[in-house]
């Protein structure tokens, strides 16, 4: 059984009806507590059909496609968790933890997918685009670091996350653009 085929069939099903129930909802609906639940559910559909398809974009990768079905499980995991919370099946306040960092889980691995998509051209690529995994990774672990301790960390905590997410940024922009200049 392919999980590609299987998971990218059920995200554009998931798509299509959300957008179908999103549209019905702009054009006719009056915006009551369910059209705003039906929303809310429409673009959490979208924003965890992103982060699974980012993953899902390095699933024919020998050498990863592990990682990929694990960003793909993220995103469904996520999307259900937010589902959940959007239509009050369980307190949020036991839902809140868990959803964003299952959030915070499914973005990275999108984010670390579509840096793999790099085929470095040089070792100098090669050190940056690991470097880069690297902070993405740092980034994202002190982030639930901070959720599990609800931000109750020290001024020091915010100035070290800053740096990291800075040079995360820079090594996503950077790494691909070095790849493209080198020969």
């Amino acid at each position: 059984m392919n999980h590609k085929i299987t998971f990218l069939r059920s995200l554009i099903g998931a798509l299509v009806l959300s957008a179908a129930i999103g549209i019905f909802i702009f054009l006719i609906g009056d915006f009551g507590d369910t059209e705003t639940k039906l929303l809310l559910t429409t673009l959490s559909v979208g924003v965890f059909s992103l982060t699974g398809l980012c993953s899902s974009s390095i699933y024919d990768r020998v050498n990863i496609q592990s990682f990929a079905k694990v960003g793909m499980v993220f995103s469904v995991v996520g999307f259900f968790l937010t589902f959940i919370a959007i239509w009050e099946f369980v307190d949020m306040d036991y839902m809140g933890k868990p959803l964003a960092i299952f959030l915070v889980l499914a973005i990275t691995t999108a984010h670390i997918s579509l840096l793999q998509l790099i085929i470095p051209r040089s070792n100098k690529v090669r050190l940056m685009m690991k470097s880069t995994l690297i902070l993405i990774s740092i980034v994202s672990l002190m982030i639930i670091a901070g959720l599990l301790l609800d931000f109750e960390v020290g001024n020091i905590y915010f100035r070290i996350l800053g740096v990291f997410a800075i040079l995360d940024v820079l090594g996503t922009i950077a790494t691909p653009l070095v790849n493209r200049m080198s020969d």
